[in-house]
């Protein structure tokens, strides 16, 4: 039972240690070969920079939305957020961190 119990706590300990080491270096797009590349890697795993958040309404950094309609701003940027995995770096701006899988095609 003790090592079930120090086995679950050691977990925990590391999950928490890796979330508070999360730190996303680029936080807006690059121009690369003559394109902008938006999704990046970092120790904790794939991201995407240039995502927006204004109102019921989340703008995609290529060109799409997404809205939640039916709530209040709060809800739907809460809804958003959490569904998203955004991370407000400033200025408005948001990074990406969930549903991610690897490089931009």
């Amino acid at each position: 039972m003790r090592q079930i119990l120090l086995a679950t706590f050691m977990a925990a300990g590391w999950a928490g240690t890796a979330s508070a080491a999360c730190t996303y270096e680029q936080v807006e797009p690059v121009a690369k070969q003559g394109q902008m590349q938006h999704r990046f890697f970092s120790a904790c795993g794939f991201y995407e920079v240039g995502y927006m958040l204004e109102g019921n309404t989340l703008h995609f950094p290529r060109g799409g939305t997404h809205t939640v309609s039916d709530v209040s701003v709060a809800e739907a940027q809460s809804l958003l957020t959490e569904t998203y995995g955004l991370v407000d770096v400033g200025d408005d701006t948001f990074i990406r961190t969930k549903g991610l899988f690897g490089p931009s095609r």
